[in-house]
């Protein structure tokens, strides 16, 4: 398979994993998703639970947009972007690390199937146009170093 979706059982968490097993979750799927709104809402602001990497701001900023952290908590994260959008700041995106992702085309629902129907698309574009998988569109993304638990 080139691409596999697990959504959790009420369908609003989402994690993506590549045909080469590599799991695109927590700082990896918020980059993947932020590079494809990017592409669609040029500029916008981004907004994402404390715990992202400083890879991911430099990774955002470097596709042109703006990295907004907030308060930890999914609710939270989703209000102000709804909060900053109301305000007249391009906001499209609001997304935790633990996979909750709302999107402002989707009415910031809390949607993962949207996300993981918006991410079957990009596949089938990128793979349509010859393009490099998935992980081609977050390959400049600086990640921590990750150690297992103690």
């Amino acid at each position: 398979a080139g691409l596999g979706v697990v959504l959790d059982t009420d369908a609003d968490r989402v994690g993506i994993v590549d045909g080469l097993g590599v799991a695109l979750n927590r700082n990896r799927l918020i980059a993947l998703v932020a590079r494809i709104v990017l592409r669609d809402y040029a500029g916008c602001t981004i907004v994402t639970d404390p715990v992202t990497s400083h890879g991911v701001t430099e990774f955002i900023e470097a596709h042109g947009g703006r990295h907004v952290r907030w308060r930890k908590g999914y609710r939270y994260v989703i209000e102000r972007a709804v909060e900053l959008s109301r305000s007249g700041v391009d906001a499209q995106l609001a997304v935790e690390t633990s996979g909750h992702v709302a999107l402002k085309e989707n009415r910031w629902l809390d949607d993962g199937a949207f996300l993981a129907a918006k991410v079957l698309v990009e596949y089938a574009r990128a793979r349509e146009a010859g393009e490099a998988p998935l992980t081609g569109l977050i390959a400049d993304l600086r990640e921590p170093v990750e150690s297992g638990e103690f």
